[in-house]
């Protein structure tokens, strides 16, 4: 089985997502052989076992398609052996939603104010409520989990890990966002960059009022090339579930209704500069 790690990895623990070359696609059941026909490589993210909390979100989620179109495309889940470790785990097979872009610059924001599931312990709860209390979680709903651009003159890359979030206050979180168009040299394409950035927001967000669900310290991933091409997805569900007759994520939507607001500044900051 050809495995590897995923370069593009810019948050959560180190050597948590690997990629499937092909070749290593036989192994998939004819539904999600439809699924992957359309990539050039999927990702494989270690999972507790085959029933854990993000498997059974992501079977769920084939019943709420507007809310699953928002998501990397799930691919089933199997037993793999991953570089550097000496037993197999168990992964969830998704879609590589940056396989599409050339170079892309990404960055994962985690959404909400809320950052431990319904299953956390009480010394977890109290750990992450403590932690969203001195980020920008507890007051923004939006935390940057890590970020990578890619510089077009110089080729190559500057990668800002998860304290470079952490340092960033409710006051300096529209510059740690800022950073990640920096090398958007041409102020139009910048500005048709961020227009869509705010569009898929508001998508995302009008979708998550009709759906009833929890989607407790994921992630929103923004990425974008020097074409243009733009990616708004949510990930990481580990902390994920549906809820039918409790309503909409409330803390999802206020972090995602944030950072619609840091993108508008931004946008309108980009048009003086034009003008």
């Amino acid at each position: 089985m050809n495995i590897k790690d995923f370069e593009h990895q810019v948050a959560g623990h180190a050597r948590t997502l690997f990629v499937l070359e092909p070749a290593t696609f036989s192994g998939l059941d004819h539904h999600h052989h439809q699924h992957h026909r359309q990539c050039k490589s999927i990702l494989a993210k270690p999972v507790p076992g085959p029933e854990s909390i993000e498997v059974q979100f992501y079977t769920k989620l084939s019943l709420c398609p507007s809310l699953a179109a928002f998501a990397p495309s799930f691919l089933g889940v199997r037993e793999c052996t991953l570089p550097g470790r000496a037993t197999r785990d168990w992964c969830v097979l998704m879609e590589n939603v940056v396989d599409s872009l050339a170079n892309p610059s990404i960055v994962d924001v985690k959404i909400g104010t809320r950052l431990y599931g319904r299953d956390a312990s009480e010394a977890k709860r109290m750990r992450m409520e403590e932690q969203a209390r001195v980020t920008t979680s507890g007051e923004m709903g939006l935390r940057i989990c890590g970020m990578k651009l890619f510089n077009p003159i110089s080729e190559t890359y500057t990668i800002h890990g998860k304290e470079f979030g952490r340092s960033l206050t409710p006051s300096t979180l529209g510059s740690g966002f800022k950073e990640f168009f920096q090398h958007i040299r041409n102020s139009s394409l910048r500005q048709t960059i961020l227009s869509e950035f705010i569009c898929k927001t508001q998508e995302l967000i009008s979708v998550l009022k009709q759906a009833e669900c929890r989607i407790y310290a994921a992630s929103i991933l923004l990425a974008f090339d020097a074409q243009g091409h733009t990616i708004v997805k949510l990930i990481d569900f580990a902390h994920s579930h549906f809820c039918p007759g409790e309503g909409h994520d409330e803390s999802a939507i206020f972090g995602l209704e944030t950072l619609i607001r840091i993108l508008e500044k931004i946008q309108l900051e980009n048009a003086m500069d034009i003008y």
